[in-house]
């Protein structure tokens, strides 16, 4: 089951963690100092090194861009994969909750995505993946830098912790740059929906930490949590100070939000992501008509363009998309209230 497919039993900001580890071959130069040839003698080479784990082998040069798309949309990928060919590409778990990114900044990046807020569990599950991998594979290591990166920022235990959040009401308020700021300040970072370059749609950003440094995994996962902690605690002050100032006014903006997810017959994916947003931060508010519009975090992933088109080339036009991206709306919130 992939990550965005699992039910949540608990409402949280939090949609998504992710666990990334960053590795790479030992007495190997890093990608961007391989031609295409040298990147595709490293994909066989882990290809063939970890032929006996449960991975599926996606090379670059064989997908489409409607494929790449699909994979960064689904946030398998980074969009820097997406734009190599060959020698790049992905190993995917059956589970859907592993993938090895392979020839992007560094050789591997080693990451595992659960839903909700799991911060614990992604690295256990990231370390039991790493773990396989160092088994079969020689990495650059040397003291006292811990793990060899193409980027210096990734030295150390070379881990990545990161969620997806929704951060509406911090938006709203105009909060928001304030504490970004304050965080990149602190050794977080901040990115849009799809990472680096991308924009926050939706109030939805991924959040980071920068550096490893000296910090052993464990130290990493404590310093992150009371960082997203503090992020928390401020989108819940952002959200009562909003109901505070217009309940009457916030009500209404939600609600009509609720009506048009319910009823329109195009939706483009932008203008789900704003109503979608206004509806989930009804549900963060607990008013009980936008319960219902929980399975609306599952469609975040599923009605992308990408992987609509890729599921059904009739779906190419615009148009065509918007129309259904409504009808499955439509009929997930119908037969959640039925």
């Amino acid at each position: 089951m992939r990550w965005y497919e699992a039910a949540s039993e608990t409402f949280s900001p939090v949609l998504s963690t992710r666990a990334r580890f960053a590795r790479n071959l030992k007495d190997t130069p890093f990608p961007g100092s391989l031609d295409e040839a040298g990147k595709e003698k490293v994909f066989e080479r882990i290809r063939s090194a970890l032929s006996d784990l449960p991975l599926t082998f996606v090379p670059f040069d064989q997908a489409s861009e409607l494929e790449k798309n699909a994979y960064v949309q689904t946030h398998l990928a980074s969009v820097a994969l997406a734009r190599e060919g060959r020698g790049a590409g992905l190993a995917l778990s059956r589970d859907g909750e592993s993938a090895l990114l392979i020839n992007e900044e560094d050789h591997l990046r080693l990451q595992v995505i659960l839903p909700g807020k799991q911060l614990e569990a992604a690295l256990e599950k990231g370390l039991a993946l790493e773990r396989k991998v160092e088994e079969r594979l020689p990495v650059a290591y040397q003291a006292p830098w811990g793990y060899l990166t193409a980027c210096p920022t990734n030295l150390g235990a070379a881990l990545r912790l990161s969620v997806m959040i929704h951060l509406p009401a911090l938006q709203l308020t105009g909060r928001l740059p304030a504490l970004i700021e304050a965080l990149n300040g602190s050794g977080v970072t901040v990115r849009g929906l799809f990472g680096e370059g991308s924009r926050g749609d939706g109030a939805l950003y991924q959040i980071s930490n920068q550096m490893s440094g000296e910090k052993t995994e464990q130290e990493i996962l404590t310093d992150f949590a009371r960082v997203l902690e503090r992020v928390e605690l401020e989108e819940t002050r952002a959200r009562d100070a909003l109901a505070d100032q217009d309940s009457v006014g916030l009500e209404d903006r939600v609600m009509r939000a609720l009506g048009t997810l319910r009823y329109a017959r195009r939706l483009s994916y932008g203008e789900f992501l704003d109503l979608y947003s206004r509806a989930r931060l009804g549900r963060a508010l607990g008013w009980k008509d936008l319960q219902g519009t929980a399975v609306l975090d599952r469609l975040l992933v599923e009605v992308t363009p990408a992987p609509m088109v890729l599921a059904d080339a009739s779906l190419a036009a615009n148009a065509a998309r918007d129309e259904e991206r409504a009808t499955r709306v439509r009929a997930a919130l119908e037969r959640k209230e039925n």
